[in-house]
């Protein structure tokens, strides 16, 4: 199915979620409301603080839809379990090349550093 999201990485703490095309679409146009519905999490109003990680949304996306296949090698929002809330981001940069390999970069919301 064209919609369906991979499975989330659950630990005691958090979880993550992989991002669908939509919600990407929602985030760059700013509209965290609507990506949190879609997401079933809550973003922050202005989420992604850093400019890179909103700069970093389009290319993703742009990746996303010309290949399927990245569905669940690129954005999985990082969501504190208890409020639901996103705190940061594990972005992936595609599938693993032939010897294995995946480039990650990843980030958490500064208030929720520590």
């Amino acid at each position: 199915m064209h919609d369906e999201r991979p499975a989330r990485i659950e630990t005691p703490r958090l979880f993550l979620v992989v991002l669908l095309p939509q919600e990407i679409r929602a985030l760059i146009d700013g509209d965290t409301e609507r990506a949190s519905q879609l997401a079933g999490v809550s973003f922050p109003v202005g989420w992604p603080e850093e400019n890179e990680a909103r700069e970093g949304l389009p290319w993703h996306l742009e990746q996303l839809e010309a290949n399927g296949r990245h569905r669940a090698w690129r954005i999985r929002v990082v969501v504190e379990r208890v409020t639901g809330t996103v705190v940061g981001s594990v972005n992936l940069k595609g599938p693993p090349d032939e010897e294995g390999d995946i480039e990650i970069g990843w980030g958490i919301t500064q208030g929720w550093r520590r």
